[in-house]
């Protein structure tokens, strides 16, 4: 070769060695990549070669080109994603003479995301449906629940008003208007603090011994206002059931009654515990032995396992109302 001849022994030697060489890598005896297009063209991801002016070197099919600003974005700061659109963001990485930089889709993402939103749209609308289904619901049942709880005090209550208003037409016609009166008066104080203790009863509490004994003094003060001597005592009393406060109470109300229509006055009672039970005494001054309680308070007390006895003392007569104590609070 003429350039041979005329060149030195090293150019020779160089231009022998990169024959040799490319013969070698063409020959497949050194692993060299020489499929990058093949490799791109399979690739699965939009995959982008830029070289260090941002131009494209090599590119996967349908892989958007990336412009001259996105480049520059990238270049910024290569650590963070691009966000191109809503459905593409850019993720690089830099490598000897440029950067490599693959396009993710993000509209699979974007359409789980808008499913989950409208799931929870969904769900927020049927909560919202609920709560006010259960709210009308609970409306219902406070309805409900307050209509039998004024029904059972109407029936309660009905046998009292009943005997009051019978009580009030016979009042004109009364030979003594004054004793009548203050019959009514009793009675109608009577329901009141029943009804009282009739909701104090559905709320679950317990009533102090003082609130009792204020209650039967207010009962010995009106049987006083028809002529009535009565004294009535408390002793040493925690707090008791509605229940048995109620029995108590009832009981005091028919002895009164009974002795102010009979004039066996005076009266003496006197409310302690014994024990374990409740003991409400009365001393009329009258013979009570052709006097019955009524019906309802005698099977109020049967229930409670209580029992209300008449004795006769020789020369005084006696009335006792016994409870079991149960879940009262003693003091």
């Amino acid at each position: 070769m003429p350039l041979a001849w005329e060149s030195d022994l090293t150019v020779n030697i160089c231009i022998l060695s990169v024959l040799f060489f490319e013969a070698v890598l063409h020959g497949g005896l050194i692993p060299v990549n020489t499929q990058y297009q093949r490799l791109f063209a399979s690739a699965p991801i939009s995959l982008t070669l830029l070289d260090e002016k941002g131009r494209t070197v090599l590119s996967s099919p349908g892989t958007r080109p990336i412009s001259r600003s996105v480049w520059k974005r990238l270049n910024t700061d290569i650590q963070q994603p691009l966000l191109r659109d809503r459905d593409t963001q850019f993720h690089a990485v830099p490598i000897r003479g440029g950067m490599a930089v693959w396009q993710e889709d993000l509209s699979q993402i974007n359409r789980l995301r808008r499913e989950i939103q409208d799931m929870q749209t969904r769900l927020e609308a049927a909560n919202a449906l609920l709560r006010e289904e259960g709210e009308v619901k609970k409306r219902l049942l406070a309805a409900q629940t307050n209509q039998a709880l004024f029904e059972q005090l109407d029936w309660d209550m009905e046998r009292r008003i009943t005997s009051l208003a019978n009580l009030i037409e016979t009042l004109p016609e009364a030979e003594r208007p004054g004793n009548l009166t203050a019959y009514i008066t009793l009675c109608l104080c009577h329901i009141k603090r029943r009804c009282n203790l009739f909701f104090l009863a559905r709320q679950g509490e317990l009533l102090p011994g003082d609130e009792l004994g204020m209650y039967l003094d207010e009962l010995a003060e009106l049987g006083r206002y028809g002529g009535l001597k009565t004294l009535l005592r408390c002793g040493q009393i925690g707090a008791l059931e509605i229940r048995s406060a109620a029995l108590c109470y009832d009981f005091a109300f028919e002895t009164i009654s009974w002795t102010l229509r009979e004039e066996a006055s005076p009266l003496m009672g006197y409310l302690e515990i014994e024990g374990s039970q409740l003991a409400f005494r009365f001393l009329p001054g009258g013979d009570p032995g052709h006097w019955q309680f009524s019906r309802e308070l005698r099977s109020a007390v049967a229930a409670l396992g209580g029992q209300i006895v008449c004795k006769d003392l020789d020369d005084a007569f006696g009335i006792c109302l016994t409870i079991p104590l149960g879940g009262e609070s003693c003091g």
